[in-house]
């Protein structure tokens, strides 16, 4: 009887493995659909639903896909939300460009052969964004005197510190970023933060051979 119910159990778990060996996320399957068909509000929605609760049912190809769509998508609501953005968006909104970073981050986190030139897409769309931000602070901070309007230079630096600083790592190749960063750290009273991103900007500034300089730049 003991066998009986041994072999009973041994074969209930043969049966379970093989169901989970076949299963599907459909909440995947439907979002890359969507995605393709450029269904992008639904594609969010079920690529959520796909890597917050069906990991565990998705092949391992499907999820640097997932993460890779999500923040081509976020990075997409997010380029329209800038269209004619001010200082006032950003206040309004903190956290708009870091929360995205954050997608990105995910989806280099989980990178595949697979997924590559969806998250070299996805990052490119970031480091658009992120100049568009940087620019919307960096170009209302040198309109002030640091040194008179030090409390309103606070404020924006804290803005454009917050958004930009964890991009150093993923825009290693972008000087102005770095500029940007470095300006918000220095401003912040962080120096040593300061003089270490200003000379990543002159490091890949001088090694890309640019000509072009910017006025941030020349203040670096």
């Amino acid at each position: 009887m003991k066998s009986i119910i041994t072999n009973g159990v041994y074969t209930l778990l043969l049966i379970a493995c093989a169901s989970m060996s076949h299963a599907q996320s459909a909440d995947f399957t439907n979002g890359e659909i969507a995605f393709n068909e450029g269904r992008h509000r639904e594609a969010l929605s079920l690529l959520n639903q796909a890597v917050h609760n069906d990991m565990y049912l998705m092949k391992g190809k499907e999820i640097p896909k997932a993460y890779a769509y999500l923040a081509i998508i976020r990075n997409e609501y997010l380029e329209k939300k800038l269209e004619g953005g001010t200082i006032q968006t950003l206040q309004e909104n903190p956290g708009l460009l870091n929360s995205t970073i954050g997608d990105v981050q995910n989806a280099l986190k989980f990178q595949d052969n697979g997924s590559k030139i969806l998250v070299n897409r996805a990052q490119s769309q970031l480091i658009n964004n992120a100049m568009k931000v940087g620019k919307i602070v960096a170009d209302s901070l040198l309109e002030l005197d640091l040194e008179v309007d030090v409390k309103q230079a606070n404020q924006l630096a804290v803005i454009l510190n917050f958004e930009l600083k964890d991009l150093s790592e993923i825009s290693e190749d972008n000087w102005e970023l770095h500029d940007m960063i470095g300006l918000s750290h220095y401003i912040l009273g962080e120096e040593d933060l300061a003089m270490l991103e200003f000379k990543r900007s002159r490091d890949v500034y001088n090694a890309t051979g640019e000509t072009t300089l910017s006025e941030l730049h020349l203040y670096n």
